[in-house]
């Protein structure tokens, strides 16, 4: 089982054991996402309006950042990435 935030992918094969991915989303830092979760379908979208969340702060190979006061931290440390998820405004 993938962890919390991540996407599961489950490839059948005819013969031997099924492979399965745990997939961690790329957002971009700055930008504005229309889904209430950071999955991997999340679509970019204009900030405001049918926005559910803004991404504050990315942080790639390093320990996850402090996020500033009400913003969510999403964390996938296997991938060693890191976000601060606040208000679309």
């Amino acid at each position: 089982m993938c962890g919390k935030g991540y996407d599961e992918y489950t490839q059948s094969q005819r013969r031997g054991p099924k492979t399965k991915l745990c997939l961690a989303p790329l957002l971009a830092e700055g930008k504005c996402y229309a889904e209430n979760t950071g999955g991997v379908g999340a679509k970019a979208v204009e900030c405001g309006g049918s926005a559910a969340f803004k991404v504050t702060k990315t942080v790639k190979d390093t320990a996850a950042p402090q996020c500033a006061e009400g913003e969510e931290p999403q964390s996938f440390p296997e991938a060693k990435l890191h976000y601060c998820l606040g208000a679309p405004a």
